[in-house]
């Protein structure tokens, strides 16, 4: 592995000051697999109802990648011991730790279908951007990263994307995807800025300091929290559960991911077999389709809602917690 370092770069970031990284690591960044993340928003189309989120997966990447390796160092000053015994049961180093916790934190969102989340309904059944993600890393990275890194390192960094990680690198998969993960953090705080709203903020610099570990019962370590950072985990969990009432949620941003959904799915399903194919798409290549179909006919009213803003008027709503009579009250106004 070539120790590089990990502060040889840096870019100015809205919302964590200064994002670092090595010369290896800038390598991957200015990858045209990884720079197609500059085409995808982070939030669809979400800007039709708050202007200000056309940000990317491209920065959240970034912001991701920083925010696990803040953690990361936080972590192991006050657990070396317990970090370094962990990583050596699978033969790895701090440093080593460390560069693939990174690595698979630029990685994690590189599988994303156009627009986000709203099209996975076109890939083959059962599987999601992670999916697409790890099919990349092992078709288009594996050489380069167990060669620049050491020989396996894709197959470490694919485990940090799959839902359960070896006991061994539980803890970095728990940075990763998590209760309190980074890559939550990064997306409430950085959504909450574009969108103009102040739900997403919480006090993560607290939270990171007052990240600890312990010995699981099952082998490996988990991610846990000193008696000090209670209350900033819980505005973690306000921050997530109001920006998901306020935004994610917001029943115009949701009909947009519904017609979105619908349009996908009646020009897109089956394109995708190979999940590779995702790299092909990005959100400006599905405009100009979405622009090609606007017409107002019966087959592309999809297309026209989208393009011409016409979305249909709410009719009933429920509350943040619809009980069952309202779910049934829902589907009945559907049908």
């Amino acid at each position: 592995m070539k120790d590089e370092g990990f502060h040889h770069n840096r870019i100015r970031d809205p919302v964590h000051g200064f994002i670092h990284f090595s010369p290896l690591e800038e390598s991957l960044i200015d990858s045209k697999e990884f720079q197609r993340l500059r085409n995808i928003r982070q939030l669809a189309m979400t800007n039709l109802v708050y202007p200000g989120a056309m940000h990317t997966r491209f920065e959240h990447s970034l912001g991701v990648m920083e925010l696990a390796s803040r953690a990361f160092d936080l972590l192991t000053y006050k657990n070396k011991p317990l970090i370094e015994r962990s990583l050596d049961e699978v033969g790895l180093t701090i440093l080593q730790g460390k560069q693939i916790l990174r690595f698979a934190a630029l990685l994690h969102d590189i599988g994303h279908l156009p627009f986000s989340h709203a099209a996975e309904n076109v890939l083959p059944k059962g599987k999601k951007h992670e999916d697409v993600s790890i099919a990349i890393i092992e078709n288009c990275f594996r050489n380069w990263l167990d060669g620049e890194l050491f020989k396996g390192a894709s197959d470490l960094i694919v485990q940090l994307l799959k839902k359960e990680a070896i006991p061994p690198l539980r803890l970095l998969k728990q940075l990763l995807s998590g209760q309190l993960d980074c890559d939550r953090m990064d997306y409430l705080l950085r959504d909450s800025l574009h969108c103009g709203v102040g739900y997403g903020n919480f006090d993560y610099a607290r939270l990171l300091e007052t990240l600890t570990v312990y010995e699981a019962p099952e082998g490996g370590l988990d991610l846990a929290v000193d008696r000090g950072g209670v209350h900033a985990l819980e505005a973690l969990i306000l921050a997530r559960y109001f920006m998901f009432s306020q935004v994610y949620c917001h029943r115009t941003r949701r009909i947009y991911d519904i017609y979105l959904e619908h349009y996908m799915h009646s020009r897109y399903l089956g394109l995708f077999e190979d999940l590779t194919k995702v790299l092909d798409y990005d959100d400006i290549s599905l405009q100009a389709d979405l622009r090609r179909e606007d017409k107002p006919k019966e087959e592309n009213q999809w297309a026209a809602r989208i393009l011409g803003r016409v979305n249909h008027s709410v009719v009933f709503e429920t509350n943040d917690h619809a009980d069952a009579k309202q779910v049934r009250t829902v589907h009945q106004i559907f049908k």
